[in-house]
């Protein structure tokens, strides 16, 4: 049981400590990827994340059970966090481009792709359709053949 309360313990410091130090070190980063993957899993780690953590770490001072459940907690809200944005969102992502004749790209990748319209958005995955360009000219114009 007293490993199993280090564990808890070092699993708390990491989880605790972990965004605030993933928030310095991905602004000061230049790699998109990153930053896009910051920007998408950033938002679940709010206050209720905080309080749940430090209501688990007092009630491990008292309780044995308090330990297994925090790192249950722990593992179980990361374990969401990744399958709710990447492998869910990406199975969805490909459903819905089967359905509207699309593409599926991760969203560092738009700016590679061009001109494009954006259909559906779920976690770090989007589908997109490139737009097609129109040669028709603008307001009825009609180029003068005469020349």
């Amino acid at each position: 049981m007293k490993l199993l309360r280090y564990l808890f313990y070092l699993l708390f410091v990491i989880a605790f400590f972990a965004p605030m130090i993933a928030n310095i070190y991905i602004t000061q980063n230049p790699n998109e990827t990153l930053k896009t993957y910051y920007v998408v899993i950033f938002k679940y780690f709010n206050l209720i994340y905080y309080a749940v953590l430090i209501i688990f770490l007092f009630a491990s001072f008292k309780f044995k059970e308090a330990v297994i459940g925090g790192i249950i907690f722990i593992l179980g809200y990361l374990g969401f966090i990744y399958f709710y944005n990447f492998y869910f969102a990406k199975m969805e992502a490909q459903k819905k481009a089967e359905e509207l004749n699309a593409v599926v790209l991760s969203m560092d990748k738009l700016k590679d792709f061009g001109s494009y319209k954006l259909l559906y958005k779920k976690g770090f995955y989007v589908v997109v359709k490139k737009e097609k360009y129109d040669h028709t000219n603008p307001f009825g114009y009609v180029k003068d053949q005469r020349r």
